[in-house]
């Protein structure tokens, strides 16, 4: 007899104890989270401080995982004991007392065998309700996949690929009840596709009569979101119907295309007494602006979805302007762009555009909005040549009137607040100038700074019909008003990568890791989209293997900057979906493209970007210092990538690997650099056992 059997013969009744006490802590465990489910918690990623992802399972699932497995081996034990029972039965040659023993051991190992089949399919409900209510799992509605029962990413890709942006985050908390949701897609959208237009203009996306004492968001006087195409629900309710809105979307850029739509709910989200988790699907049904192309047709999920959950309360805090470039009576060059960072997400909507306006009456360009909706920034519409990427260049008009030397030109920018409902409150009337995005005015008091006084409920000396003109009366709070100096000359120094985080083939790297690049100089926040990041998908064997890779999807991404106050610089992170998901290794390859621009439209420089000598260690890269004198010759040159004299702008690259020391740092193209870091990556990639996390490579 062997001697795991001797013990269960000889303790029986502590093993069955022990499975029915198992039983109630799993049933202790199912009451326990739908008590907290009830109450509006979330679980599993969140978003911590500056909102970047934190990775992790809640605690209560991973005990839920730990009792399933120790309830598959119980399964074991109790399935050999009913093997035994019928073998002791079988060679009993007709003994009673063999023949008691084994009738003995089979009903009990049969009602325990009961009693673990029961705790198992609770502990697997569990596992369910935890993976719905964290947004790990649920259904694809567009995939055609089924979903897995937890740890899934089903669509989720979307999010730096067809989708540049929205508002809530994924997965943020403490959202007002008043907010907004907004979305920015990468391609031009078909407003009649996500909009119903109900107010009886021409336009999809607009709001009229917004003067009328009895102005609403109701549909008689905007136009209202299409419910079938945006599903904004609260999550696990089925009875509670998906949140009706008013819904805007500034045209933008000489073709009038829309790209960053606005859904204002009719009512407050949410409670006051408990927070709440909505839900955000964007079906298939959204299209390009040809209309009949889904937005999500290169996504194999055909849809995109996000959670956030709100507080209790209503926010009546005003926005403020934080910084701007140019900064006040500073000259730069003509090719600068304009830049305005606010304290919050603003409110993009048709209003915003006559509400920036210039003291130069020739200048005419294009404002776009990023980070998060909480920067603006201009860009002329002129031409004055090109950069190094060969993309054309665009310059603030300079008035030389005819001289030999052309002074400084000095211009004034405007920041209109909107109107608001009072002297005592921040509240805005609808669409009539620069709000948050739950609405409140702008507030920037006698030194531009936030006083938390209305100064202006009205906009002193505002003209309607004027939009475009700067009155001396609007010079005052609570509108923002500064100057500047433009000069007749180019900026053409280029922007480099100082540090990285993770350090260059860093290993080891935790699945929350922060990815951060640290810029030479300040960038235009709208060309930090054309970051990406790879994850080099797992071998069809290993899929094979776990059917759960099936169903992961592409990675999401979201870049965020702000500017260093000490060396008023960039700094970029990327937020993403947790690294190695399911537990599994992977490479991975953030790739920052010559595409990023300065605010003087200067491209990247990646082939300067940092290196060593080397391989590195921490985790983060040793700093790149580069610069050169005005005829173009290198000055200092210290922890950079090393390029041939002759290189060119295709090779400039900045490809770096040092696993293979074949792999060099320049390559006839990104593709090639990319395909090289690859095949040397890759090629070894075994499965191995968590909780190694993979190394991360990097390619420009």
């Amino acid at each position: 007899m062997l001697p795991w059997i001797r013990v269960y013969k000889r303790n029986h009744k502590k093993v069955t104890t022990m499975i029915a006490s198992l039983f109630l802590v799993t049933f202790f465990i199912f009451c326990f989270v739908g008590s907290v489910h009830a109450q509006g918690d979330t679980f599993g990623v969140q978003k911590v401080g500056s909102l970047l992802p934190l990775g992790g399972e809640d605690i209560r699932l991973i005990i839920a995982k730990i009792i399933r497995i120790a309830l598959s081996l119980l399964g074991i034990i109790a399935v050999g004991l009913i093997m035994y029972a019928g073998f002791t039965w079988m060679t009993s040659g007709g003994n009673e007392e063999k023949i008691g023993t084994a009738k003995k051991t089979l009903i009990n190992a049969t009602i325990g065998l009961a009693i673990i089949m029961s705790a198992f399919a609770i502990t697997q409900f569990i596992l369910n309700a935890l993976a719905n209510a964290t947004g790990s799992g649920g259904s694809d509605n567009g995939g055609g996949r089924g979903a897995l029962n937890f740890d899934s990413y089903i669509a989720s890709g979307s999010l730096g690929r067809a989708i540049k942006d929205h508002y809530p985050l994924r997965d943020q908390r403490k959202i007002p009840r008043n907010a907004r949701i907004v979305v920015t897609f990468s391609e031009a959208v078909d407003p009649a596709s996500v909009i119903r237009n109900t107010n009886g203009t021409a336009i999809v996306g607009d709001c009229i009569r917004m003067d009328d004492p009895g102005f609403n968001w109701g549909p008689g006087f905007c136009d209202q979101l299409n419910t079938s195409t945006v599903k904004i629900t609260i999550v696990g309710s089925t009875s509670t119907p998906a949140v009706e809105a008013a819904a805007f979307v500034p045209l933008e850029g000489p073709n009038n295309e829309a790209h960053t739509f606005t859904f204002r709910p009719l009512a407050l989200l949410g409670s006051d007494q408990v927070n709440t988790d909505y839900m955000v699907d964007l079906t298939s049904s959204t299209l390009k602006k040809d209309g009949r192309t889904s937005v999500f047709a290169a996504d194999s999920h055909r849809h995109y979805t996000w959670k956030f959950q709100t507080d209790t309360t209503v926010d009546t805090d005003p926005p403020f302007v934080v910084s701007v470039y140019p900064t006040a009576t500073s000259t730069e060059a003509r090719n600068s762009l304009v830049q305005i960072n606010f304290s919050e997400a603003i409110s993009f909507d048709p209003s915003v555009l006559s509400s920036l306006v210039f003291s130069n009456p020739n200048v005419t360009g294009q404002w776009r909005i990023s980070n998060g909706y909480s920067t603006l920034e201009f860009i002329s519409d002129i031409p004055c040549g090109q950069n190094s990427c060969g993309e054309t260049m665009y310059c603030l008009p300079v008035d030389c009137r005819g001289e030999a030397a052309c002074p400084a030109n000095q211009y004034g920018v405007l920041v209109r607040t909107a109107l608001t409902v009072g002297a005592n409150s921040f509240e805005a009337l609808p669409l009539s100038g620069i709000t948050d995005n739950p609405g409140n005015a702008l507030d920037n008091g006698p030194l531009n700074e936030p006083d938390g006084i209305v100064a202006n409920p009205h906009r002193p000396g505002f003209v309607q019909g004027e939009e475009r003109i700067i009155h001396n009366a609007e010079k005052a709070p609570d509108n923002y008003y500064w100057t500047f100096n433009i000069t007749n000359t180019i900026d053409k120094d280029a922007p480099i990568i100082e540090r990285l985080t993770p350090n260059l083939d860093q290993e080891s790297v935790d699945e929350s890791a922060i990815i951060r690049l640290n810029f030479s100089k300040r960038l235009a926040s709208f060309s930090l989209f054309d970051l990406s990041l790879e994850e080099y998908p797992l071998p069809a064997s290993l899929v094979a293997q776990n059917p759960a890779f099936a169903n992961l999807g592409t990675i999401w991404f979201r870049p965020n900057s702000v500017i260093d106050p000490l060396t008023n610089k960039t700094i970029v992170t990327l937020d993403h979906r947790v690294f190695g998901p399911q537990g599994t290794n992977f490479y991975y390859f953030p790739l920052i493209p010559s595409s990023i621009k300065s605010l003087t439209q200067n491209c990247l420089y990646p082939g300067r970007g940092p290196f060593e000598n080397n391989r590195p260690a921490g985790n983060t890269s040793a700093a790149c210092s580069y610069s050169e004198d005005e005829n173009g010759n290198i000055v200092t040159n210290s922890g950079c990538v090393n390029f041939p004299q002759n290189f060119t702008a295709e090779q400039d690259t900045g490809c770096v690997q040092y696993t293979n020391p074949n792999l060099g740092q320049t390559f006839g193209s990104t593709t090639t650099c990319m395909n090289m870091l690859k095949s040397a990556e890759i090629s070894p990639l075994q499965p191995i056992v968590p909780p190694v996390v993979p190394p991360v490579g990097a390619g420009a």
